[in-house]
């Protein structure tokens, strides 16, 4: 009896480590960036400043005989700022959630999204001639 408690913790102890995935934050959050400004017709040539917060990661269903996940959630908080032109300043500020399933491209959500835009004056010098006295 013993020997089988022991062959059974052990295989259980095996397959909860035969699984291991790494995420690279940094090149889901790029990607994110590049679905979110393609959604909202964005120019990334003209996006002046980009901020992602709030990642987060979540499985939400793994093999039963592995324990490997399967599907995997992401969700990170996008927040673009751009110039659509010289007198306009734009955000736009997207929650954008990734679902992985296996090998399968992800599929995006975009939640809550919220823009602004706002005018920004410009001012054009000119310099001044002088003509000198006759």
């Amino acid at each position: 009896m013993k020997s089988i408690t022991t062959l059974l913790l052990s295989s259980l102890a095996s397959a909860s480590f035969a699984c291991s995935i790494a995420l690279n934050e940094q090149a889901i959050n790029n990607k994110k960036v590049a679905e979110a400004a393609n959604e909202f017709s964005i120019d990334l040539t003209k996006v002046t400043k980009i901020k992602a917060e709030d990642f987060s990661f979540l499985v939400l269903e793994e093999d039963p005989a592995t324990y490997c996940p399967t599907i995997i959630q992401t969700d990170t908080k996008i927040t673009l700022e751009y110039k659509p032109n010289l007198t306009t300043k734009c955000e736009l500020s997207v929650t954008v959630r990734d679902v992985s399933e296996g090998d399968l491209a992800p599929t995006y959500e975009f939640m809550l999204p919220a823009s602004s835009c706002s005018y920004v004056p410009i001012r054009i010098v000119r310099p001044i001639r002088i003509y000198p006295r006759s």
